[in-house]
């Protein structure tokens, strides 16, 4: 028999919840499972909330929670439409796939972890990085596309010619590498960044 109740108190550890059923004056049903996608070599785990509403499909005292439903007070998330699939949670992180636009859009309220053991490949039309405040990469190599290497190429170009400019100064005319010392650590610095 389907049975609609409100999430009274959660097990995480067992996955499992106890519903009051209003139906039933109130009644408040023993523990019952939580149904999840996967449980055994490959697991899924996710709990409703505490006051949340669900369905359970219950033979006498035993059953399982089916999932939860939206109601006039659990209102469905802001942009849903029927080619939307969307994930949100209560600190404000969000992750919403749109079939018809063809975006995913993740929005998270702290920090990513993301951690491979093999390679790992990025590849779009454009990529945009934009860091409020540091950006550091950690490699044995960096190595970086054509066109930055040309523009290094002229760079290091342009430390040789001046470097190599005679300027005057109080002891007579000198190279500017001589009153600028840290010419050739810039140089050395931007060769390094074409390997």
């Amino acid at each position: 028999m389907l049975k609609f109740g409100i999430v009274s108190k959660l097990d995480s550890g067992t996955c499992r919840v106890k519903v009051r059923f209003d139906a039933d004056d109130n009644l408040e049903s023993t523990w019952l499972p939580v149904l999840q996608k996967r449980t055994f070599n490959d697991k899924f785990y996710g709990m409703p909330d505490t006051g949340e509403h669900v369905v359970c499909l219950m033979d006498g005292d035993d059953g399982v929670v089916l999932g939860a439903i939206y109601s006039s007070v659990d209102t469905v998330p802001e942009g849903a439409t029927e080619k939307t699939e969307i994930t949100e949670y209560s600190d404000g992180t969000r992750a919403s796939y749109d079939e018809a636009q063809h975006k995913l859009e993740v929005s998270v309220a702290g920090g990513i972890s993301v951690e491979s053991q093999g390679n790992t490949d990025v590849k779009a039309s454009n990529v945009t990085i934009d860091c409020a405040n540091d950006a550091v990469v950690k490699a044995q190599k960096v190595s970086i596309g054509n066109e930055v290497v040309e523009l290094l190429d002229q760079i290091v170009k342009l430390l040789d010619a001046l470097m190599n400019s005679i300027v005057p100064t109080m002891a007579g005319p000198q190279k500017l590498s001589e009153t600028f010392l840290n010419f050739p650590i810039i140089k050395a610095k931007m060769e390094l960044l074409k390997k």
